[in-house]
């Protein structure tokens, strides 16, 4: 496996833009090279021991660049890196072994102008978005393919479920039994243990017709990490994804109030046929505020997944201006029909028109606070998520940071 150009000896890069192996130097290009793994993978490895996982994560591996030399410090989970003397993408060979060789990558499809744009996108949709979000430095920005485990499952499950029914203060409790099956083909589990769960669950989904047959070429100009969960650890996410998938059906199929799962009894049966892919994410940091927010991309599909910053100031200008508006209009519309009254007496039906309105302003006002309330809870999980310390971390160890 090459990783500098035959014409000139520059370093390659895998271009998502072409789909091709390029030579930023020269400018010649060609395509990624076949993959060479078969498409039989019932001899496919599985996770490690829960053992070396822990020493994993702790390691450190020196690798020398073959381009410059220099010694590049990549964690034990890396597979491919960016030489931090020289720039040139750097691939483990090591790392690559017929052990631990995925069976299919999904190339990056986004570049990295995209992804960035992708976010100034999504900033300009928030209102409360501070500027510092609409300028982000390129340099920041890290495209990283995660592993994950294709697996093929089937659930079985059944559940007790308590809801109410009935009107105000006459509702009554009723027990309802579900039990179904849930047959997944190729479901993706984000095997790093260095990564967050839901980072990966909401990032998705990525399209797995496009999985292409392994090629190193492909890991050129972008990190990359291996597997490195026990089977154990894949089992629990198996039976967390399918079970929350089952639940969610059967808690929409029940017509009732305050439905929540009493008791469940479940199999899930695996095929020990897994299949071990590489996926693309673009990892974006951007400080704000003494802050780390890392923002994720999906290096398919371009979806963006962030909790977005707000303006303080702008925040409280805008409930105090949505006040203002609420009470001059209460004002005009008790005004204008206290003018149009032939008596300045305030006869019952001024009155109940007045309480009315004012009614009807309270109710408003508290729709309002209640939508603010549900938006404000929901950013800030999302967030709390861009926040996250070990999201930070898994992006900032790679080399260049």
């Amino acid at each position: 496996m090459g990783t500098t150009c035959s014409s000139c000896g520059a370093s390659l890069f895998f271009n998502p833009a072409t789909q091709e192996v390029t030579c930023r130097a020269c400018g010649s290009s060609r395509p990624p090279e076949e993959g060479t793994i078969s498409s039989d993978t019932s001899s496919a490895p599985v996770p490690a021991s829960a053992s070396k996982v822990r020493q994993k994560i702790q390691n450190q591996f020196r690798y020398t660049c073959s381009s410059c030399g220099g010694q590049v410090i990549v964690s034990e989970q890396e597979t491919s890196t960016t030489c931090i003397y020289c720039g040139s993408a750097s691939v483990v060979p090591s790392r690559i072994t017929e052990e631990n060789r995925p069976d299919y990558i999904l190339p990056f499809q986004i570049t990295r102008e995209q992804a960035i744009e992708k976010i100034r996108e999504h900033s300009r949709q928030g209102v409360l978005v501070p500027k510092e979000f609409t300028s982000i430095d390129p340099e920041t920005i890290r495209g990283v393919y995660i592993p994950y485990w294709l697996v093929d499952v089937y659930h079985a499950e059944a559940v007790v479920i308590c809801g109410e029914k009935g009107d105000g203060e006459n509702m009554v409790p009723y027990y309802f039994g579900r039990a179904g099956t849930v047959t997944i083909k190729d479901l993706p589990i984000e095997s790093s243990s260095a990564l967050r769960d839901d980072c990966s669950d909401k990032v998705g989904p990525f399209t797995m017709y496009k999985l292409k047959p392994f090629s190193e070429d492909y890991l050129l100009g972008f990190y990359s990490d291996m597997s490195d969960i026990s089977y154990i650890q894949l089992r629990r996410s198996i039976r967390k994804k399918t079970g929350k998938y089952f639940a969610l059906r059967a808690l929409i199929d029940i017509r009732a109030a305050n439905k929540n799962i009493l008791k469940e009894d479940h199999s899930t049966l695996i095929d020990r046929d897994l299949k071990y892919a590489l996926l693309p994410v673009w990892f974006v940091t951007v400080n704000y505020s003494g802050k780390p927010h890392t923002i994720l991309v999906n290096g398919e599909t371009g979806k963006v997944v962030c909790g977005l910053p707000w303006d303080k100031k702008r925040l409280l200008s805008i409930i105090l201006g949505a006040g203002t508006a609420i009470g001059i209009l209460t004002g005009l519309l008790c005004s204008l029909y206290y003018g149009s009254l032939s008596s300045r007496d305030f006869d019952e039906h001024a009155t109940g028109f007045f309480l009315t309105v004012i009614i009807l302003s309270f109710i408003l006002s508290t729709i309002c606070f209640l939508i603010g309330a549900v938006k404000y809870h929901s950013a800030s999980r999302q967030l709390e998520l861009t926040q996250d310390q070990s999201v930070f971390q898994f992006s900032k160890k790679r080399q260049g940071d």
